[in-house]
């Protein structure tokens, strides 16, 4: 089992500024790409958890003139990219997962109002489905888990143990968000008897348990993770305010 998680920390730091936006207006000249960049930025805005998305296709573009200003709808699909909804990194900036690593695509339809230079988002609805073109070529990668996995989340609340040992700073860190959570399968091959030519069966077997290959049995071809190994690898960010995965805020004096 393997996680991504959030952490927190005491330490207060400045967050970047992302770039400014173009503003969105009813000309049709490069209504595509500031209407689309206004709406996807308006999307991660709203995340309060996971990852945020990337421009992937743009399916359509459908402004209509109204007695003042404007309304815009459009279509886009999405992809999920390695930064979670709390970093500071503007959503172009960041890395898109790529095959193999569970992708995540979101279709969106999104409404923009648009009245003289000032442009908000009416409407906003998007589906998240994995990417079936990579379950289909890589039927062994990691699978996604419920965030709710009683295992993954015992494994991590270890792994957040580990990572603070292992860096004595002044700062402490918990658990605030579990932005994914995967699992995958060893997967070991061997060739039947069958005298009218030979045939390949494969077993599985859990990544974490050390299974030894009998006469007979090969290691498969096809993909492999390594077996589960508790590495840490986090980026320390800045502190969000208004988050205390603890205790409640404010803190409600005890009653007698």
């Amino acid at each position: 089992m393997r996680g991504l998680v959030l952490l927190l920390s005491a330490a207060v730091a400045l967050c970047g500024a992302a770039p400014a936006l173009e503003p969105v207006t009813c000309s049709v000249d490069g209504l595509e790409t500031t209407a689309v960049r206004f709406a996807i930025q308006h999307i991660n805005q709203q995340q309060d958890h996971g990852y945020k998305f990337k421009l992937s296709e743009v399916i359509v573009v459908s402004p209509t003139q109204k007695v003042q200003g404007c309304s815009i709808v459009m279509r886009v699909n999405l992809q999920e990219t390695k930064c979670h909804s709390s970093d500071p990194k503007h959503f172009e900036d960041c890395e898109v997962r790529h095959a193999g690593g569970t992708v995540v695509m979101a279709g969106c339809v999104v409404v923009l109002s648009v009245q003289g230079d000032v442009a908000s988002v009416v409407s906003h609805k998007c589906g998240t489905t994995k990417d079936e073109e990579e379950l289909r070529m890589c039927p062994d990668c990691p699978r996604l888990q419920n965030l709710t996995n009683v295992e993954g989340l015992q494994r991590i609340g270890g792994v957040i143990r580990k990572y603070n040992v292992l860096n004595a700073t002044e700062h402490y860190f918990v658990l605030s968000d579990v932005g994914r959570m995967s699992a995958s399968r060893h997967i070991f091959c061997r060739n039947s008897e069958n005298p009218r030519g030979s045939r390949l069966y494969c077993e599985t077997y859990p990544a974490v348990n050390k299974v030894d290959l009998q006469p007979g049995m090969i290691e498969p071809t096809c993909h492999q993770l390594p077996r589960f190994n508790p590495a840490v690898q986090c980026t320390e960010g800045p502190a969000l305010k208004d988050i205390h995965p603890i205790c409640s805020w404010p803190r409600q004096p005890l009653r007698s």
